[in-house]
């Protein structure tokens, strides 16, 4: 048996099930596991140096038992360890998680709209709780429930087998606890005013599209509170490409609400070895940021299809993160969030990656294509085209400069070409980058 250290560097290792290997030993000579994760923290004034693998949910509530039912941890407990009793919360913080979260969802999680992203997200909750997901195409439905596919929309993937599909809202939405909504912005409201008499009271309704409602100018949560005011709205955003998160390669998002409860229900859904959701009650500064971040996008697209580097692609997505802060400090956000996940976050995936629908299309864009005939091309949607118009109608109503997305506007509107809009830009007077002016009102860009 170890003995309590001595010193002030405590170690915690975790490698059960993983391979060993020879860079590294535990206090008892022990190797570590190749899949584990390195973390070095403060804790109570003591260095603390960790190596913990990703426990699975139902490892992590039997540890959870373990070391809330014992001051110390035991070696039986915690294999190759040291008794660190006073790390519990360290360690429970450190593999992303509060008791609550660590808890399975009861009831049913529902998924409107069988495209990529929804597609993506009920399949990696499925393993998790009793999820079910809604698409028009009956064929499409029954692909997803059958074969556990969705070829159109995710070729190659194998879906969860415990996934389940269905082309009627009252099926899916039944005894539904959490109903994510993954219709784009433009159907949004058509496929809930159908729903809404099948969502009970107080049910979190959380949009996964990122657009501005075309002559409402209403974010998606506003539409949700229009359409189902029984219901509790919110938003789920972040660096999220629908198939990078279908493979279950590593990655994070935020789901915000007003009421928290509801933000934690998501949470419980979806939080996995492969996905960490974080909560939020900042919706307006969410939503706002996701809507610009695929304005952006384009912008993103059109400087590489016009030959430009990685300089131009910089400075574009920094004064285009300038942008999106002035809405939604206007609009009353928080200045954190557009920094986070749902800000700047999915602002470098979108304008960076080849996977990238709206960058898609600003690329060919750039390179001449009509816009039209990019979008018949395409067999999945990019927001940013029918979010560019309204979202600069938002900004105007609200005092805001947004010069960026101006331009992006009025070139999907075919009043300008890419070249006279970067002309356009680089012509702006110069200007001080940052001053307390943002703060005092002043939202020029």
């Amino acid at each position: 048996e170890l003995g309590r250290p001595s010193s002030d560097l405590v170690v915690i290792a975790h490698h059960e099930h993983a391979e060993r290997v020879s860079s590294a030993e535990n206090a008892g000579g022990q190797r570590f596991g190749e899949r584990a994760s390195l973390f070095l923290r403060q804790h109570r004034a003591k260095s603390v140096f960790g190596v913990c693998e990703s426990l699975h949910r139902d490892k992590h509530r039997r540890l959870e038992r373990r070391l809330l039912g014992s001051r110390d941890l035991r070696r039986s407990e915690i294999r190759h360890g040291v008794s660190v009793g006073p790390l519990l919360q360290m360690l429970l913080e450190h593999e992303g998680a509060c008791a609550r979260s660590l808890q399975p969802m009861e009831g049913t999680l529902a998924v409107i709209g069988a495209g990529s992203w929804g597609t993506a997200i009920a399949s990696l909750a499925a393993p998790q709780c009793d999820a079910v997901i809604w698409a028009r195409s009956p064929s499409l439905a029954d692909e997803i429930a059958v074969l556990h596919t969705n070829a159109k929309y995710l070729p190659d993937i194998a879906l969860s087998t415990t996934l389940r599909a269905t082309s009627r809202l009252s099926e899916a939405l039944k005894n539904a606890s959490v109903v994510l909504c993954a219709v784009p912005s433009h159907g949004t409201r058509a496929v809930l005013e159908e729903a809404s008499s099948f969502i009970r009271p107080h049910t979190p309704v959380i949009s996964l599209s990122k657009g501005i409602e075309d002559g409402t100018m209403l974010r998606m949560s506003e539409v949700i509170a229009q359409v189902v005011p029984h219901a509790v709205p919110g938003v789920l955003t972040g660096p999220n490409l629908a198939r990078e998160i279908a493979l279950g390669q590593p990655a994070a998002c935020v789901v915000a609400s007003e009421a928290e409860e509801s933000a934690c229900l998501v949470q419980r859904a979806l939080h996995s070895t492969t996905l960490r959701v974080y909560s939020s009650t900042d919706v307006i500064g969410c939503e706002v940021a996701g809507a610009s971040k695929n304005v952006l996008a384009i912008a993103a697209g059109i400087t590489d299809g016009l030959g430009f580097g990685e300089n131009t692609r910089a400075a574009l997505m920094t004064r285009g993160l300038a942008e999106m802060g002035r809405l939604g400090l206007s609009m009353g956000g928080q200045t954190l969030t557009f920094g986070g996940l749902a800000g700047v976050g999915d602002l470098i995936a979108t304008c960076t990656s080849d996977k990238s629908r709206n960058r898609t299309v600003g690329k060919a864009l750039g390179q001449g294509r009509d816009l039209v005939e990019i979008i018949n091309s395409m067999h999945m949607i990019a927001e940013g085209v029918k979010t560019a118009g309204p979202l600069v109608r938002l900004a105007k109503e609200h005092g805001v400069e947004m010069p960026i997305s101006e331009q992006v506007a009025e070139i999907v509107a075919g009043t300008t070409t890419p070249r006279r809009a970067v002309l356009a830009l680089m012509e702006r007077p110069a200007r001080v980058e940052w001053d307390e002016d943002l703060y005092r009102g002043n939202l020029r860009g």
